[in-house]
């Protein structure tokens, strides 16, 4: 309780500072809009904390207090207004999750600015090396502060900026960065970066599938800078020592394209649960730190963006859905929200997700190119796909508020919603261009020959942990675990002395080259 007095004197005081003596009235929803076009402004502004703050994530808030600050902390807002002086605004920002403090701010948004509440979005890009703001702390209070004032400024900034604008789209996938962190284990069992698979020496194979879609939209603007949103899923890196704050990977992406592509750009984060930008699997490829990380997809952006095609742009649609689903303790009201113009979508939902399901949203989806923003408007925690509660051990699955089968029922509610938006947007369906897709894995064999030490003994695997069934190979002269989820396999494979296997995409054999 403290805590949140703390914070709303805070915002109170911030909004006074605003508002000023007279008490001004808010200013039209279409005020500095070109009338009759679409239009789209920018606001960026630095909110990186000024004093020691604790950092969220990874460790106790209470033992990991920031001691100095890398890549700044940026507020950054894009407010579209279409020909019918329809106006949204979106705000990311380089925090962990949208606890309390986010509600807050749109309702002194709201007041200031004159926009409806469900116009106004607020992301966090789920950055560990940040505030954390749902720490009782008294940095936090101040910082509070500074954060208030500092999405006023670039809101504002956003909204003055509007200038007349066409849109264009493109992705790509980046061949050369893994997402996945939750890997299979030699003994069958699973495990997650950030929880021991980093000091394990016996990592197979990846738990799920690797989805390496780097999405952008550039919106060209009459007598001003265009303005790139990148969509990416991808956990952030922490930082070393831990005890540095810095705006992450996204920090480091928006700079390298802000210079390099002439622009202004916003990182929205798609899904994130169960993913990373840094492979642990021994032989794949690893980025040093976040900044080459976010150096490594801004030139992979600006390498797609050669191929930017021209998409069209039409009226604002916003639909809010507080939609009811049971959690682990009661009913729960779920804020979602969908929001269309012409070609473009976006879903939002205020979870922690995991890749699949938002990859299901978006992939479902009838508009030319649809973002997923994670962690928007709210923070709910985690949401484990269906599949992943058979891993009990799994961090994500024990500490969720929800129960199985929520994830798909939030995906399926954001694709009907989607599917009403673009029904009503009078679009003619587009097939999904080459690429954008996930690539269905077929699976093959790595090339490797095989041989078994002990030929002929078909007891010498053993039945591990998750249905899978373990034995060591020899390659070559190294002594290699395998994996198969098949006790017909395991036996084909040792009743043999010399074989090819064939692998599935998260390395478990499937079967043997005939």
């Amino acid at each position: 309780m403290k805590k949140l007095l703390a914070i709303l004197l805070c915002i109170a005081m911030t909004v006074g500072m605003f508002a000023g003596c007279g008490g001004e009235k808010a200013p039209e929803t279409n005020g500095g809009a070109p009338a009759g076009v679409f239009s789209v402004g920018y606001g960026n502004t630095i909110v990186s904390p000024e004093s020691s703050v604790p950092l969220g994530g990874y460790n106790n808030s209470a033992d990991r207090y920031s001691t100095s600050v890398e890549y700044p902390f940026n507020a950054v807002s894009v407010a579209f207004t279409d020909t019918e002086g329809e106006t949204v605004l979106y705000i990311a920002l380089d925090l962990l999750l949208c606890y309390g403090f986010v509600d807050s701010l749109r309702n002194v948004l709201t007041d200031k600015l004159g926009l409806p509440k469900d116009h106004i979005m607020i992301h966090c890009n789920h950055n560990h090396s940040g505030p954390d703001m749902n720490f009782d702390d008294p940095g936090i209070a101040k910082y509070t502060a500074l954060l208030t004032t500092g999405v006023i400024a670039s809101a504002e900034a956003a909204m003055a900026d509007r200038k007349p604008a066409t849109m264009e789209t493109t992705f790509c996938r980046p061949e050369r960065v893994n997402t996945v962190r939750h890997y299979l284990l030699a003994d069958g069992n699973y495990q997650a970066e950030g929880v021991g698979a980093v000091s394990k020496d016996n990592l197979i194979g990846h738990y799920g599938v690797a989805d390496n879609l780097l999405q952008l939209v550039r919106f060209n603007r009459e007598g001003g800078k265009p303005v790139v949103m990148i969509n990416w899923q991808g956990h952030p890196r922490g930082t070393d020592p831990s005890t540095i704050a810095t705006g992450n990977y996204y920090s480091v992406m928006r700079s390298y394209l802000d210079k390099n592509l002439d622009c202004h750009s916003i990182f929205v984060l798609s899904g994130s649960g169960n993913l990373n930008n840094n492979s642990q699997i021994p032989g794949e490829v690893r980025f040093a730190d976040y900044i080459e990380l976010g150096e490594g997809l801004g030139a992979e952006a600006m390498e797609a963006s050669k191929n930017f095609t021209a998409a069209n742009v039409g009226n604002i649609t916003i639909t809010e859905n507080n939609f009811e689903t049971l959690g682990n303790s009661g009913m729960r009201t779920v804020p979602l929200y969908t929001m269309s113009f012409g070609d473009f979508a976006m879903a939002m939902a205020p979870f922690e997700i995991f890749d699949t399901n938002a990859r299901g949203v978006r992939e479902a989806s009838d508009f030319k190119m649809t973002f997923y923003s994670s962690c928007t408007n709210k923070s709910m925690g985690y949401l484990p796909t269906d599949a992943s509660f058979d891993w009990e051990i799994a961090y994500e699955v024990r500490i969720t508020n929800f129960p199985k089968g929520t994830a798909q029922k939030i995906q399926d509610e954001l694709t009907r919603m989607l599917a009403e938006q673009f029904a009503a947007s009078g679009n003619e369906k587009q097939e999904k261009p080459e690429g954008y897709l996930q690539p269905e894995f077929v699976p093959a064999t790595d090339g490797k020959t095989y041989t078994n030490p002990v030929p002929g003994k078909l007891d010498n695997y053993r039945a591990v942990n998750n249905g899978f069934f373990s034995l060591q190979l020899l390659e070559g002269t190294n002594i290699k675990n395998i994996l198969t989820n098949s006790e017909d396999v395991a036996k084909e494979i040792l009743a043999g002395s010399s074989m090819q296997l064939i692998f599935n995409e998260q390395n478990v054999v499937v079967g043997v080259v005939k």
